[in-house]
């Protein structure tokens, strides 16, 4: 198996600083999953862990933590509109509905927005205005 030196920074910032102390200050950690570090680092707005983790090829950009949040619904939860269009230009599918046993199934990353007990107007334009060019740019392509 060859690992390119992309797939390397990304393993070692999985390694190094995604761990979470699940019991304490004296337990040992627990790393964190693939997809548990994307979400953690979109949330974060950490735009450089997040683009190293999506390089790497080991997360799926619209998979879903045991949760049901994608890293696109982090990302508009933690309020960072830079890292939202960085996530939907590289492909994050805007109207996938989170899967989870909670109140929140179904929710997408625009109703993540509209609910939040500030929700941000440019966010709310931001996942609008794409949802509507995507769903122009998918029309033209299947007409």
């Amino acid at each position: 198996m060859k690992i390119t030196m992309k797939k390397l920074v990304a393993l070692m910032l999985l390694a190094n600083t995604c761990m979470v102390y699940a019991g304490g200050i004296n337990s040992i950690p627990e790393p964190m999953s693939n997809i548990d570090a994307l979400t953690h680092a979109a949330y974060q707005g950490n735009l450089e862990s997040t683009k190293a983790i999506l390089d790497s090829g080991v997360v799926d950009i619209n998979a879903q933590n045991n949760r049901g949040w994608t890293a696109l619904m982090s990302a508009v939860l933690g309020d960072h509109l830079e890292l939202v269009g960085f996530l939907i230009d590289r492909g994050a599918n805007i109207d996938l509905q989170n899967e989870t046993t909670s109140h929140y199934n179904g929710w997408t990353a625009l109703i993540c927005a509209k609910n939040k007990m500030r929700p941000n107007p440019d966010m709310i334009n931001l996942l609008i205005n794409r949802r509507y060019l995507n769903t122009c740019k998918h029309l033209n392509t299947h007409a």
